[in-house]
C-alpha cells in the first residue's frame, strides 16, 4: 500500500512538472475573471433598465426605497430623507436618526423634524429647527440682509405641519416610542 502510494505520488509530480503549472494557473484565472466580467455587466444591464423605467436603483448609499418614491440615503454628512421627482432626489429631512415601518406606514425621526409617509405614498414632516436653519445656504442683497435659500418642497405628496400635535395620537405615540429607543441606546 505504502509502495502504491509513493508511486503515485511520484507520478503525480511528474506530470504536474511535464504540463507546467502557469497554463493551468492562466486558465484558471482567464475563466474566472470572464466568470466576473460577465455578472457585472449582467447587473449593470438591469441597473440601466431599471433607470430607464424611472425606477429607484439602490446602490452603496441607499438605506432604504419607500414606493419607488421616496428613500432614505447615506451621505458624508448624515443620512437623508428623500423624494424622487422629476428624474432628481429632493431632501425632506437631513440628519435621520431613526426609521421604523408600522402598519403600512413609514416613520421617519431627524434632527431636524418628525415624517409619516402612508400608503398613498402622502408624506406629512413636522420641522422641529427654525426657518433659517432649514435652508441650503442664502445669498446677500444690495444692502447686506441675507436671503434664504428654503428647503422646504413644494409637492403635491408632502405636507409639511406647523405643530407635532398635528400627528394623529397614534402616531405621536410612534414617534415617542422611536425617541424612547433612541434616547436608551
Amino acid at each position: 500500500m505504502k509502495k502504491i502510494f509513493i508511486i503515485l505520488s511520484v507520478l503525480a509530480i511528474i506530470i504536474v512538472l511535464t504540463l507546467s503549472v502557469k497554463p493551468i494557473l492562466s486558465l484558471c484565472s482567464e475563466i474566472g475573471q470572464n466568470f466576473i466580467i460577465t455578472q457585472l455587466d449582467k447587473e449593470e444591464k438591469e441597473r440601466q433598465q431599471k433607470l430607464e423605467n424611472g425606477e429607484i436603483v439602490r446602490g452603496k448609499d441607499t438605506i432604504l426605497i419607500w414606493e419607488n418614491m421616496y428613500k432614505i440615503g447615506h451621505y458624508s454628512d448624515s443620512n437623508h430623507l428623500e423624494i424622487y421627482t422629476n428624474g432628481s432626489f429632493d431632501s425632506i429631512l437631513e440628519k435621520v436618526t431613526k426609521y421604523k415601518i408600522v402598519k403600512k406606514n413609514l416613520y421617519v425621526t431627524s434632527e431636524e423634524g418628525f415624517a409619516v409617509i402612508d400608503k398613498n405614498n402622502f408624506c406629512r414632516v413636522f420641522v422641529t429647527i427654525t426657518e433659517e436653519d432649514f435652508v441650503n445656504g442664502y445669498s446677500i442683497d444690495e444692502q447686506g440682509n441675507k436671503i434664504y435659500y428654503s428647503r422646504y418642497i413644494e409637492n403635491e405628496h408632502i405636507r409639511y405641519l406647523s405643530n407635532f400635535e398635528a400627528f394623529s395620537e397614534e402616531e405621536q405615540k410612534i414617534f415617542n416610542k422611536i425617541l424612547d429607543k433612541i434616547n436608551s441606546d
